[in-house]
């Protein structure tokens, strides 16, 4: 860029290329996504938190089908819309989460009727018309959620629970959930987009076994490797489904029968996440929270040694807290808060903190002889600072730079 040999050069990150994800909370609405809001209000430091210490967001209830479609072919999008333009206006990435999911209360009546008769074994004509309707249904949503939008976010989990929320998987099978995800690619490249496609489930690091509503068994055998979990995506590809990712939620479980018959540890985090990599596609670690009754200086430590594991794993791309303001914590996993309700940061938030400032690239370097610069830093968007200019760049481990 015209810098002269000797130039004093500073290379600054200004974005990392994974993703370090925080969720934003609400229904079909949240008042702390204002444009310009009081100094010192609880939207002021909602935004001043999110711009320092993530770069991606995520709509935790708000891309749910029963807030975007509630009552038939009435789209309400008017939430998940704002979520993502408040991500974009703080140059900042989008998750959405979830196309489909079969969790009664979060899932449209109307859904929930069409899905029963779907799986009803009494009258298979029925059965079959109700299947076909379900298709035309999740065809019309896909064109709304991914072919209008998927240009707003990088990632989508399309199938969330399928295993331990099963009404899709027992209606569609796996041809027909591979035929969702090819109705969902195809809406992705019409929108010119990238979007990566997921399935999601839990149970992946800590009680691994097979679920029950698919094994039948009221309790299976434990799966350390959570083989169960690869197979489903084997299945799903064996059929054409052009999956693209490996979705997995981790509310960790630290209580005295969890750390005898299932514990947290770094060790087994490591053995499920190499035999998940066995398949290619890159990981997301799209949930994580800590189950309550969690001592702090306990949280910290669960919170560094899977942040670490998750930053560290080559085909690992996103970690996300989902929920991390005190004030809006899912009662289940409210421990892994990185500021209480006062904004004052918890010692799973200093830690947080610690981790961050380390991941990082900031350094001053000279311009050598031959007009380049040479220096170690981590894969993201840059500013490179010479004298009075800024040229920006990307570091990327696809990109030859």
């Amino acid at each position: 860029e015209g810098a002269v040999p000797g130039a004093n050069v500073r290379v600054r990150l200004g974005r990392h290329a994974f993703n370090f994800g925080g969720v934003i909370h609400g229904f079909t609405k949240n008042e702390f996504l204002t444009q310009d809001p009081p100094p010192g209000s609880d939207a002021d430091k909602f935004q001043r938190f999110v711009r320092s210490h993530f770069n991606m967001l995520v709509p935790s209830n708000g891309g749910k089908w029963q807030y975007n479609e509630k009552e038939r072919d009435v789209v309400t999008m008017q939430f998940v819309d704002e979520c993502l333009s408040f991500a974009q206006r703080l140059g900042m990435r989008s998750r959405m989460h979830a196309l489909l999911w079969d969790f009664k209360v979060q899932q449209p009546r109307w859904v929930n009727d069409l899905l029963a008769r779907a799986i009803d074994t009494s009258d298979p004509q029925a059965a079959q018309a109700a299947r076909e309707q379900l298709k035309q249904e999740i065809r019309e949503r896909i064109e709304y959620y991914v072919r209008d939008r998927a240009r707003q976010y990088v990632e989508l989990d399309v199938l969330n629970e399928p295993y331990h929320e099963p009404d899709w998987w027992k209606a569609l099978g796996p041809q027909g959930i591979a035929d969702v995800f090819r109705w969902t690619d195809q809406a992705v490249k019409q929108a010119g987009a990238n979007t990566r496609l997921y399935l999601n489930e839990y149970n992946v690091f800590q009680w691994s076994s097979l679920p029950g509503k698919i094994s039948g068994q009221q309790q299976a055998e434990p799966d350390p490797y959570a083989n169960w979990y690869r197979e489903l995506y084997e299945r799903i590809l064996a059929f054409g489904g052009p999956v693209s990712g490996v979705g997995i939620q981790y509310y960790v479980d630290k209580r005295p029968d969890a750390d005898r018959g299932s514990p947290h540890s770094a060790a087994h985090l490591t053995r499920v996440l190499q035999n998940l990599s066995v398949l290619g596609l890159p990981i997301s670690l799209t949930e994580f929270g800590i189950k309550p009754d969690t001592l702090p200086d306990v949280s910290a430590d669960v919170l560094e040694e899977t942040l670490r594991i998750i930053f560290g794993t080559p085909q690992a791309e996103t970690f996300v807290m989902f929920g991390f303001w005190g004030g809006s914590m899912w009662d289940q996993a409210p421990s892994a808060a990185l500021v209480d309700k006062d904004w004052n940061l918890t010692p799973v938030g200093q830690r947080y903190e610690q981790l961050m400032k380390r991941w990082n690239t900031d350094i001053e370097t000279t311009v050598g002889e031959d007009g380049k610069i040479r220096f170690v830093g981590f894969y993201g968007d840059y500013d490179l600072v010479v004298g009075d200019r800024i040229v920006k760049f990307t570091h990327a481990r696809d990109k030859d730079r």
